[in-house]
């Protein structure tokens, strides 16, 4: 693995070209439409390398942030459940929840999106 040097301060001209680099990644940040998914794979496992943490076993594709966000709540809530209660009527019950809510996530971020 390569040496890493840590920096303690940016020279005047590194500080002159931060407002360049901020707009480009907040502009990269905002950006919507179709996700890269080919490109994010190749090299999300190398960014998680470099900063020496451990890459995730299992990845989740989502359409959005927010759908993500949504999603990944209710799996947590899911993944308690499972282990705390095994019966068939709560596996029904949050099936259906879970269901029901990600289809109206969907459905108003579609709607958000089609009304902007």
């Amino acid at each position: 693995m390569e040496t890493v040097t840590k920096i303690t301060e940016l020279t005047p001209a590194q500080k002159k070209k931060m407002p360049a680099y901020r707009n480009k990644w907040i502009a990269i940040g905002l950006r919507t439409g179709e996700t890269d998914w080919d490109t994010f794979d190749k090299y999300m496992p190398i960014c998680y390398e470099k900063s020496r943490l451990k890459y995730p076993t299992r990845i989740v594709h989502v359409p959005s942030p927010f759908f993500g966000a949504h999603v990944a709540s209710l799996a947590h809530e899911i993944w308690n459940k499972r282990y705390r209660n095994r019966g068939d009527s709560v596996k029904a019950s949050v099936g259906d929840s879970v269901k029901a809510s990600v289809e109206d996530s969907v459905k108003a971020s579609v709607e958000d999106s089609v009304e902007a």
